[in-house]
């Protein structure tokens, strides 16, 4: 499924660039380097018997890290690498809430359709809609190096925009701000399918949040 959903989503912003990129529009293509900010507001898995919570698990987290891009006019490619900071809360009828530390590193690498218009001599601004697949390769939890660490891998939706201010007519510094959606991961499948085995009404938390991005590009 999700694999799918890649190739759709790979396949529908490369026609998108290709159509806008027959206009008469000069194309110059830049990459550049830069930071950001990333977090996930929700996330987890929340498992009732007869409207009771029995059980939960919360995984929101905070982090960032660095990023280069490629930009092609109509379509963004990036990727990144990152940290996030996390604690997890668990809830279990009977025994209440525990906390455990966690902390995550990991990458992207994302795909985004843009379409810029440029205001002035100076500005141009954008928006974006894309996709980024999030692989997480090393988990800390409670202090102790978890072996699936992948299992927390997830894809992500994301829409919002940028802008562009030009430094010379090379050189420009770029700001984004995105907000996503994205699928359930492998971990909160698997504590959903193990609380439904056992009878329970089965709820996976709404997986959102924000990205901030900060960069200096350079035109080719």
């Amino acid at each position: 499924m999700k694999r799918k959903s890649l190739f759709v989503l790979v396949l529908a912003v490369f026609v998108v660039w290709n159509a806008f990129a027959d206009s008469e529009d000069e194309l110059n293509f830049s990459f550049g380097l830069g930071g950001f900010f990333t977090n996930d507001f929700g996330g987890g898995v929340s498992a009732s018997l007869v409207g009771i919570e029995i059980n939960s698990l919360k995984t929101p987290y905070l982090g960032g890290g660095g990023f280069l891009f490629f930009d092609m006019i109509f379509m963004e490619v990036d990727i990144s690498f990152f940290v996030i900071k996390s604690e997890w809360e668990y809830y279990a009828l009977g025994s209440g809430t525990a906390k455990d530390k966690v902390s995550c590193f990991g990458s992207d690498a994302g795909v985004y359709g843009k379409f810029p218009f440029k205001i002035g001599s100076h500005f141009t601004v954008f928006p974006l809609l894309g996709f980024y697949m999030r692989t997480i390769y090393v988990a800390e939890i409670g202090g102790k190096k978890e072996s699936g660490a992948n299992d927390l891998s997830a894809l992500w939706f994301k829409l919002g925009g940028g802008v562009d201010y030009s430094i010379s007519n090379k050189i420009y510094l770029r700001l984004e701000a995105l907000y996503g959606l994205r699928l359930s991961n492998v971990f909160e499948d698997d504590m959903a399918d193990y609380y439904h085995e056992l009878g329970a009404d089965v709820e996976k938390l709404f997986g959102h949040g924000l990205d901030i991005k900060l960069a200096l590009g350079y035109k080719f």
